[in-house]
Order: C-alpha cells, then structure tokens, then sequence
C-alpha cells in the first residue's frame, strides 16, 4: 500500500491489526521497518528497542531481526 502512495491507509492497517493481534511480534517489526521508510526514524527505534528488550517473549526470530535491525542502524548513525 505505501508503495503505491497510500501510506495513511498503510498505517491504518497496522494499527487495525495491532488491535486484533496485540501478540503479533513480528508484525511490530515490520511496522518498524515501514516506519523507517514512511514514518518516523524514532518511532521505529522505539519499537525495535522495545522488541530487543523482550526476547523471551518476542521469540527468537523476531528478537535477531530486530536486534540485527538495531545494531546497523546504531552503525548508521554512529559512522
């Protein structure tokens, strides 16, 4: 959706399916990721933080996506 200009409706999506699946994990994620291209850089941050500081109950494939995910974008900054 965002991809084809509709960026609002994109987030209105997340947000409906954040309300259904509150345990979504990886769905944080990947609203993280559209964050960082649509949205707001320290709101992904937030939300990547967020999803490392809980590895045990994020599981461990979204916990080493988003912790991969926060360390380059610590690198970007820093260099």
């Amino acid at each position: 959706m965002a991809a084809a200009g509709r960026v609002s409706e994109a987030h209105d999506t997340f947000y409906n399916l954040f309300e259904t699946l509150p345990q979504w994990h990886f769905g944080r994620y990947r609203y993280a990721l559209f964050l960082l291209k649509w949205g707001s850089r320290e709101e992904a941050m937030e939300i990547i933080k967020q999803l490392t500081a809980e590895k045990e109950v994020v599981g461990n494939e979204t916990y080493t996506a988003a912790r991969a995910l926060l360390e380059a974008l610590e690198n970007q900054t820093e260099g």
